[in-house]
Parts: C-alpha cells; structure tokens; sequence
C-alpha cells in the first residue's frame, strides 16, 4: 500500500510533502561512528529504489559524500525484499545543496534541539536522478512506498539517542 505519491517532471501537486520534528538527543563520542536519518521507497521499470537522507553523522561516516549502491536484502518475508538500488544523498553532500532541497544536516551545535522538517519527496528522488544515483526514467506518478527512520553505530561504545515527532505525508 502506498504511503504517498512521487511526480518526477514536479509539475502537479501530489502527496508527497514529507513533515517532521528530528532530535538528536545525544550522542556517543565523535570519533565513533553512528548515523540518522531518513529513507524513502519507490518503485519503476519493476526495480525498488531507495533514498537514504542521513541528517546526522560522527565519526568516519560525517564528512561522506553523496554515492550509488545496491542493496542486497534477501528476506524474502521483509517488506525490503529483495533490496533495491540505493541513492545515499547526505543533507551535507554537495549534491543536496545543490539540488536546493532544503534539508539541513544536523550538527554538533544542535544535539538536545528539535529541527524540523519540510520537503518534498518528489524533489528528493528527482535530485538523485539528475545527479545520478539512481537510474531509470520514471515517468507520471509514481507509488511512494515507505518512509522509514534509522539510527545505526558501531562498536560497544556507539549510541544514538534520536527522537523523531509528528510525521505526516500531505500534499
């Protein structure tokens, strides 16, 4: 079941306005690794696409630029099967502000502080198209098929302490 619309040429309005409250609490030391963010599914050409906007890093993730992966996930039970081609667009890469999207990265100076967010997702997918980190030609509207949160580190000292609020998809 979709969660939202994606339209790629941005010309009408559809349900795609992502809106949230992201809060990193607090966080291990720097030199550890941990990342947050948000990831966006969709589909065309029979492929799952995906888009992880990570907000906040430390450690040898913080200064990484935007990249194409694939992502192998053969549960076949899980809503990710069986993976998908991956768009890793940090709200710090070159590429976000270049695409103009409006996503902040969340610093060091902001832990304990609420930001808040308000982007379209269509604008986020279509970014990673034209910088190319996702293929295909995704044409009309288009499923937007999940909206998920992740917290990762590393190690036995690694935490993230993230607090994520009132999430709505509108148009």
């Amino acid at each position: 079941m979709a969660v939202g619309t994606l339209n790629m040429n941005l010309t009408t309005s559809v349900k795609d306005r992502l809106k949230f409250g992201f809060e990193v609490i607090d966080v291990s030391a720097p030199n550890v690794f941990s990342w947050t963010g948000v990831f966006v599914l969709a589909q065309w050409d029979g492929k799952k696409r995906m888009v992880q906007v990570p907000l906040h890093a430390t450690g040898a993730t913080a200064d990484d630029p935007a990249a194409r992966t694939f992502w192998n996930w053969p549960v076949k039970d899980s809503i990710f099967f069986p993976g998908a081609e991956v768009a890793v667009l940090p709200a710090w890469s070159d590429e976000a502000i270049d695409c103009d999207l409006g996503i902040d990265e969340i610093t060091s100076g902001d832990i304990g502080t609420t930001q808040y967010y308000d982007f379209r997702v269509s604008e986020v997918f279509k970014c990673a198209l034209d910088e190319y980190l996702l293929t295909g030609d995704p044409s009309g509207t288009i499923d937007l098929e999940g909206v998920h949160f992740y917290i990762e580190t590393e190690g036995a000292n690694g935490y993230v302490w993230s607090m994520i609020e009132n999430v709505t998809i509108t148009n």
